[in-house]
């Protein structure tokens, strides 16, 4: 992990900062419809989660060693971010503006030091798989 943050440091800061300001509006995300009573809904904790998990993979971004595992996890990221700003923007996506855009920086930076043809696989993959996993959460709950 230090390795990664000497060489990124505006990588790893964006993709930190992201992760933690995405994990404060989960967290928030579900103490409000708890306290509105409408927090038992499997919905909720499927849109928090997704959250939560976005914010896990800009975590581990910085922190794994292979870095076409760090532009995969932070690609699926930013998308999860960007889908669900998209999608509660008028709701709980306004919140979400700040951490998708420091997600699209963090996987932008982390695009700079892979091969192109590298970049061009992993990162719609990443994308289309946060976007299933969102349609398939959202379908089933």
């Amino acid at each position: 992990m230090i390795a990664r943050l000497e060489t990124r440091p505006s990588g790893a800061l964006a993709a930190l900062s992201a992760a933690a300001l995405a994990a404060l509006v989960a967290g928030l995300y579900l103490a409000l419809t708890v306290n509105q009573g409408d927090g038992s809904g499997t919905r909720v904790a499927f849109i928090a989660g997704f959250i939560a998990a976005a914010a896990w993979c800009l975590v581990a971004t910085v922190s794994v060693r292979d870095r076409r595992v760090g532009l995969a996890s932070s690609a699926f990221a930013a998308s999860a971010l960007v889908i669900v700003t998209l999608l509660g923007a008028a709701s709980i996506g306004v919140l979400l503006v700040v951490p998708a855009f420091l997600a699209l920086r963090a996987t932008r930076l982390a695009m700079a030091d892979l091969a192109a043809d590298t970049v061009r696989v992993i990162t719609p993959i990443a994308a289309m798989a946060a976007l299933l996993v969102a349609a398939i959460g959202l379908i089933s709950t």
